[in-house]
């Protein structure tokens, strides 16, 4: 998953048993497999975001729970 796919991705796309990216590259959607450990570990992040994604329906939020912007997760994650 590129790194503009998975910070556009709503949290209602992934929180069903077949998460999808809709907003590709390419303007497609396609699933997103995710291996049992990967799920689990998003499972508890969901979970501890909660109270943060009131402000927004973005996955990936800060701690202001606003979406996280590219230059900071690519900062990150080099």
């Amino acid at each position: 998953m590129r790194i503009a796919e998975g910070l556009a991705l709503p949290i209602d796309d992934v929180i069903t048993d077949r998460p999808v990216v809709q907003e590709t590259k390419f303007q497609k959607s396609r699933l997103l497999p995710l291996h049992a450990t990967a799920r689990l570990a998003l499972q508890r992040y969901l979970v501890a975001s909660q109270r943060l994604a009131a402000m927004d329906r973005a996955l990936f939020i800060s701690v202001a729970g606003r979406p996280l912007s590219y230059n900071t997760v690519r900062g990150v994650f080099p």
